[in-house]
């Protein structure tokens, strides 16, 4: 990266400030929000992944941007914070799942689920900024934990859901 500020040149022109490379602009308003305070060093990776996808588009395509799991393990999340730290980035405003994907069955092929960064221009219209609506670390929090428990009530109740596949598996092989 490379900054220059103001420098004269020959002739008393100023050179602009320039950034080179593809990049992601924070407002410092997001950086200080109660939303970005609350954030998991998960939740922050997977919104990393999700703007190299973004860059990967050339910026022109926030609203779809697909990442399989395996990206954000390969990225550096671990695969079983990846659920949590997306549900955290939904509720703290920063993330809108666009299109929910499904795993891979047998000849069935899989299809990563789409996302949406909610600071960042979108293909269809701009940022909506959703993290702006929390005003209070108190608030952050609750969202966060009000999340977690609905997601928590997901996996146990369900049929779709994992534990409860993990649970008819385990089911049929004992009775097998």
């Amino acid at each position: 990266m490379s900054w220059s500020r103001g420098h004269k040149l020959k002739g008393g022109k100023r050179r602009k400030l320039q950034i080179e490379g593809q990049w992601i602009a924070y407002a410092r308003e997001m950086i200080e929000s109660p939303a970005y305070r609350v954030l998991s060093i998960h939740a922050r990776k997977v919104m990393r992944r999700l703007e190299i996808e973004h860059c990967s588009h050339g910026g022109q395509e926030n609203g779809k941007l697909p990442v399989p799991y395996s990206d954000f393990v390969k990225y550096g999340c671990r695969r079983n914070s990846v659920r949590p730290a997306l549900v955290e980035c939904i509720a703290l405003g920063f993330l809108e799942l666009v299109e929910r994907g499904h795993s891979a069955y047998g000849d069935i092929p899989g299809k990563p689920s789409t996302y949406r960064l909610t600071y960042l221009h979108a293909h269809d219209g701009p940022a909506t900024n959703d993290w702006k609506k929390i005003e209070t670390i108190s608030e952050a929090k609750a969202r966060v934990k009000q999340a977690m428990a609905d997601y928590e009530e997901y996996l146990n109740t369900a049929p779709g859901s994992p534990r409860q596949r993990k649970k008819r598996v385990l089911k049929a092989v004992k009775s097998a």
